[in-house]
């Protein structure tokens, strides 16, 4: 943290993010299908579909974030 010279208050200064422009349109997002299968038998452990993650991210990372994350009941806003 550093001290703003012109309020002399505690105050935090931007660094990652540019003002004005949401983080989330600075990746580009892919939309996919994550599935677990079991190596030795071929059963499915997890599957679903149409997953949003950016689009730099592998396959496997996409599958660990579902299986991790994205269990349960799908529930729509």
């Amino acid at each position: 943290m550093t001290i703003a010279p012109e309020r002399n208050v505690v105050g935090l200064r931007r660094h990652f993010t540019i003002a004005g422009v949401d983080v989330y349109d600075e990746v580009e997002w892919d939309i996919r299908d994550a599935k677990i299968v079991n190596a030795v038998d071929g059963t499915v452990a997890f599957e679903q579909d149409n997953i949003e993650v950016p689009a730099q991210w592998s396959q496997n990372a996409t599958n660990i974030l579902a299986s991790k994350y994205f269990r349960g009941t799908i529930w729509y806003p």
